[in-house]
């Protein structure tokens, strides 16, 4: 590149900045024979100019001569610049400042304890002593972030379930202020100044005695020397006009006319004026300024280490990213391994600094995972609590496990101990099931808690025991089952309904004749009329139920049952009946369309486009697709675990039929698809099964009656699947408390985290629908404390009387919705709750994961620092060797990255420079020619 860079700094120059003059036609003349023309023109015009004006000259002093030839020659001279075009050019320096990602865990395994005896005299690991806390202390009180500051864009993220890690704030590297600019300036026009005054003393000189010259030429003084004085002078004036020139072009960015001024001019008027409200509200946050209590709280149900490190390193490929810092305590159980991000980061050559939280051992410890008990029981009915246990270190060994109990309304009453034993405990990470049998003797509420006495060295005294609570009621779940016909399905369920000492079965097989015999407590002869005869029923199963055979009347009671008396309706598909109400067949009949209305999905309707309605003839069998729903479900939980359940569902050989749906209504809960690849349309399965609220009460779709497969696994998980599902559907009627009103809480159990949904369907004094623009319940915590719970209603007018609302579960234990309703005289008070604990996958592994992050550390040329003391200045210990000699902050070199910005041509410099060569050219071809007139040339 035909450039001239300049080897020192320009004396306008910035030390962010390099400036660069460029002869653009040079640029523009890549060939030799752009080079050989130039030359010949150049040479062809100095010949013709030397040659005419040797002969002008031939009566002239030779001094005379050579000074026109001069001036001529100058003026071809500025052509020549003026044609080569000089531009200058400023090159900005721009800075990419080193990134740092700062990867935090916030699992639920980060709430463990940090130390093998943290919580050996508090007897509960709060947020002080857990591993969360102590990284939460660490970016409270000390200066850590701002010591990384100083060489990074610090980002801090939060991980946990999420694919993508959160960021929560980013500190950026302080701004280096260009300082100085005035007194550089001012340092230039001294120079500029000196030198613009030495040309111009020097031109005018020269200026002077030209003048002088010429005029005693005129008057006749003849002599030898006086042309050699002109010539002289003349030379002078050009040389004190290249200084000026100089020194106006190198002043560029400073008043030209101020050069020649004897008092040094004030500069700080060029300076950009900056706003104190804009510089105020632009400042960067600071460490301190975040709150770290609030911001990274521990309540993720999975660890995704992996899946977090390859994510900021995908979203920050070909940035001057220095380093990963992961703060966790290495337990991974879902998304990426960790260790398949080596490869990634040794690519892009960024160190992963790992910081191990936790122990590195497994701790001794014994917790109480669950309690498993029904919400509601009847007297004298036997029911199971079961309890799941967990060990640490404790394999082979025993405990004692107390059963106990107070009433549900004593909160200080004393635990009475109704069974104790001694368990053996199983190998680290196994779960331990323990059942007992209870039969309940008073009505009322009772809180069941099942405490184990582990040895003095327990880590964590605050997980020996759970608490459930369980409501003694009087009356019996009252099941209505109708079915179309006397199918496989329908039978079996009838036969568990008749033997299970909890329900009561009335029974409307709509095929029957007078006489036949069934298996029921009550065996009808047509569907309830009234709601008075539907008020007796808590649920309603419905075995492919031909619909269009009842009236009106029967149908429009069904659906005020369920809307406004909390009743439950379970839907189960069949190829008979289903399709003349489900079908196009249904189209325009208002009974069909009631009951549509009460399904969860959209069913076949005018305008449809499915091509058929299902398939109930086939010869394979496909499993059912579970959603992320679907096991958080409660009549789903057909296992002892959640790891049981979870196997079962996996194993389970599928259904041979379904009836087509695909479009969950609003609010609606899909559970289970079907999944033959041939039924898919648009990329979606069918439906098979799904949930929603209706009104006050609750209504299932299956889509076909194939459940009793289940059988094939274990008759106990049919049992348990309908006898569940009969409960939840019923749930609002069982659970009601008053005529006026119903609460209910989307699920029963929940997981740290998760979001727990409240609707309340309440009645005025009249049992009309209460209309209110809200509605207050109380909320009260696992340890006590109680909040307020916003109720609000349902953007739906064809549902007056029904609030909404959520909560998140941070803690585990038992939540309590409390709500109030109606006036102080008749005041009744609605409670539901909802049990919330840890998922097992983030506490059967609470020790530190040293191997893994040892090597994470060590193949991506980083370090691994054991606990978060280790990262301040004053104790920089790790586990490699030499690590004193250099602390955490600059085990993190910056890796700036420089580069700088073309400029464009710089238009100052270009108006000077077209100034002074038009002066330069002008100035030339004047003073030739006043030279040639008082020569007495033509």
């Amino acid at each position: 590149m035909h450039s001239i860079e300049l080897a020192f700094s320009s004396l306008m120059a910035q030390k962010d900045s390099r400036v660069f003059y460029q002869w653009m036609r040079i640029e523009q003349m890549d060939q030799w024979v752009h080079w050989f023309a130039l030359a010949c023109v150049l040479l062809l015009v100095a010949s013709y100019v030397v040659f005419w004006y040797r002969r002008d000259w031939k009566e002239l002093p030779r001094g005379i001569g050579w000074t026109l030839l001069m001036l001529r020659l100058f003026a071809m001279l500025g052509i020549l610049l003026f044609f080569l075009d000089l531009q200058k050019r400023t090159e900005q320096q721009v800075t990419r400042p080193s990134k740092l990602a700062v990867l935090v865990d916030t699992s639920l395994s980060m709430t463990l304890p940090q130390s093998d005896d943290e919580s050996q005299e508090a007897g509960v690991t709060n947020a002080a002593n857990s591993r969360i806390g102590a990284i939460q202390q660490l970016l409270k009180s000390s200066s850590l972030l701002t010591q990384l500051q100083q060489n990074h864009d610090v980002t801090v993220y939060r991980f946990d379930q999420s694919v993508r890690p959160t960021a929560l704030a980013t500190f950026p590297k302080p701004k280096q202020e260009a300082g100085g600019t005035v007194d550089e300036r001012l340092s230039i026009w001294k120079i500029a100044s000196r030198i613009a005054w030495l040309g111009t003393i020097l031109s005018s000189i020269g200026l002077f005695v030209v003048v002088g010259g010429l005029i005693a030429r005129v008057r006749g003084n003849r002599g030898v020397v006086l042309p050699y004085v002109l010539l002289a002078s003349v030379l002078g004036l050009l040389t004190g006009f290249v200084l000026t020139a100089t020194s106006i072009l190198r002043a560029d960015g400073i008043p030209w006319q101020s050069l020649w001024q004897r008092e040094e001019p004030t500069f700080e008027s060029l300076e950009p004026t900056r706003n104190s409200n804009s510089v105020a509200n632009s400042k960067p946050i600071e460490p301190n300024e975040i709150a770290w209590d609030s911001v990274l709280v521990a309540t993720g149900t999975e660890s995704r280490v992996g899946d977090a490190i390859h994510s900021v390193l995908e979203q920050e490929r070909g940035s001057p990213l220095a380093g990963i810092v992961v703060m966790t305590d290495g337990r991974t159980n879902a998304g990426l391994d960790p260790l398949t991000t080596i490869a990634e980061a040794t690519v892009q050559g960024v160190p992963i600094h790992t910081v191990g939280l936790g122990t590195s051992k497994n701790p001794i410890n014994v917790r109480v995972l669950d309690i498993e008990t029904p919400k509601r029981v009847f007297p004298g009915d036997r029911f199971r609590l079961n309890a799941l246990l967990q060990a640490s270190g404790m394999a082979g060994k025993q405990v004692s496990l107390q059963l106990r109990r107070r009433a549900g309304n004593q909160q200080n009453a004393t635990m009475t101990i109704d069974e104790e034993r001694t368990i053996t405990l199983a190998d680290d990470d196994t779960i331990t099931s323990v059942i007992f049998d209870i039969v309940p003797r008073e009505i009322g509420t009772w809180v069941y808690e099942v405490r184990s006495l582990p040895p003095s060295q327990d880590a964590n005294p605050s997980d020996n025991s759970q608490e459930r609570e369980v409501r003694v009621v009087e009356p019996k779940a009252t099941v209505l089952v109708i079915a179309s016909g006397p199918t496989r399905e329908y039978q079996f369920v009838r036969n568990l309904l008749y033997r299970d000492p909890t329900m009561q079965s009335h029974v409307y097989l709509q095929t029957s004749s007078a006489g036949v015999s069934q298996e029921a407590k009550k065996l009808l002869t047509e569907f309830p009329r009234t709601r008075a005869e539907m008020s007796q029923y808590d649920c309603v199963i419905a075995f492919d139920a031909a619909w269009m055979d009842l009236d009106k009347e029967q149908i429009e009671t069904l659906e005020k049952w369920i809307g406004e008396q909390a009743g439950g309706l379970v839907i189960v598909a069949g190829s008979v009946a289903t399709p003349k109400w489900a079908g196009a067949a249904g189209n325009g009949n208002p009974k069909a369309e009631t009951i549509r209305n009460l399904a969860p999905l959209v069913l076949n309707s005018r305008g449809a486009r499915l091509v058929s309605i299902g398939r109930f003839e086939a010869e394979t069998a496909y499993p059912l697709l579970m959603t992320s729903d679907a096991l958080q479900t409660d009549f789903l939980q057909i296992g002892k675990t959640p790891e049981e359940t979870k196997r079962v569902w996996e194993e389970f050989a599928g259904v041979y039929s379904y009836y087509a749906c695909y479009e969950p209504k609003p609010g609606a809960t899909p559970l289970a698809m079907f999944s033959d690849p041939t039924t898919s349309m648009n990329g979606a399965f069918p439906v098979f099964l799904a949930s929603q609220f209706y009104g006050s009460g609750r209504v299932a779709f299956q889509g076909s009656g194939e459940m009793w497969r289940l059988r094939d696994l274990g008759e106990q998980y049919f049992d348990t699947y309908y006898t569940k599902l009969v409960r939840w559907a019923g749930q609002g009627r069982l659970l009601r408390d008053s005529d006026r009103g119903m609460l209910l809480l989307d699920k029963e159990h929940a997981i740290v985290g998760e979001q727990v949904m409240v609707r309340a369907v309440l009645k005025d004094a009249q049992f009309q629908p209460l209309v209110l623009p809200e509605v207050t319940a109380k909320l009260l915590d696992p340890t006590g404390r109680s909040t307020s719970l916003a109720l609000r209603p349902i953007p739906d007018p064809s549902q007056p009387g029904v609030y909404v609302g959520q909560f998140f579960a941070k803690a585990t234990g038992n939540y309590e919705v409390q709500l109030p309703v109606g006036d102080l005289a008749d005041q009744v008070l609605l409670t539901q709750q909802v049990v919330v604990r840890v998922p097992a996958a983030e506490n059967q592994r609470p020790q530190r994961n040293d191997p893994v992050l040892t090597e994470l550390a060590s193949r991506t040329g980083g370090r691994y620092w054991i606990g978060v003391e280790t990262l301040l200045p004053q104790t920089a210990n790790s586990t490699t060797a030499n690590d004193g000699e250099t602390g955490f902050v600059n085990a993190i070199p910056s890796r700036d990255q420089t580069n700088f910005l073309p400029g464009s041509p710089d238009r100052e410099f270009q108006q000077r420079l077209m100034g002074l060569l038009m002066a330069w050219i002008v100035g030339c071809l004047s003073l030739e020619w006043l030279i040639r007139r008082m020569s007495k040339l033509a």
